[in-house]
């Protein structure tokens, strides 16, 4: 009976001993590591995605343990969300960039019809987009932007010749050519606002 022991601790010591330090630094972290979906109950996991879709249809980004869930539980999905996103972003990146409030919008309306239909996520990345210029037209710096060519190069001219003086808009100053409904056309769409 002791040797039986003997021989079988010896074998655990030599199984331990086997393990490379890699692999017991993986068995921890996997062990350490906070799963969220192994939290979680069926209902859970059922309203967290169900959350979690409601808020990619309203273009929003996704918390850090929504981002975690979804790439435990759909793979697919969450490189999907991550394509939306770099998308959305770089739409984003190029409205800091825009000059006037035309420029803007031709970004806005440039980066959408950029999608293609063909795309079945179409409805999440037009919805992101939506949402970033919706943010964007709602920062101070958009208001201030003015809102043609014409205009910026007014403003430029007033700015070199110190020539103050109050600017008026007359019938004569306005350029048809320089015009854009864009900006009421934008402002037209309709806007999906899906509570989370």
């Amino acid at each position: 009976m002791k040797i039986n022991l003997f021989v079988q601790q010896n074998q655990e010591k030599e199984t331990i001993d086997s393990f490379s330090k890699a692999q017991i630094v993986k068995y921890i972290l996997e062990k350490v590591q906070n799963k969220v979906s192994d939290e979680m109950t069926e209902e859970d996991k059922a309203k967290m995605s169900a959350k979690i879709l409601q808020k990619l249809k309203a273009g929003k980004k996704l918390t850090k343990k929504e981002e975690q869930f979804l790439k435990e539980t759909n793979p697919q999905m969450y490189i999907q969300y991550l394509r939306i996103r770099a998308r959305a972003e770089a739409m984003a990146e190029q409205l800091k960039h825009a000059k006037t409030k035309q420029q803007a919008n031709h970004i806005i309306m440039a980066t959408t019809a950029s999608v293609s239909n063909k795309d079945p996520y179409k409805e999440y990345v037009l919805a992101a987009m939506y949402k970033v210029a919706d943010e964007y037209k709602a920062t101070p710096k958009y208001q201030r932007l003015p809102n043609t060519e014409a205009e910026l190069e007014k403003k430029k001219n007033v700015k070199e010749n110190g020539n103050f003086e109050k600017e008026e808009d007359s019938v004569e100053d306005f350029d048809p050519m320089s015009w854009s409904p864009l900006q009421d056309v934008i402002d037209a769409m309709p806007k999906f606002d899906v509570p989370a």
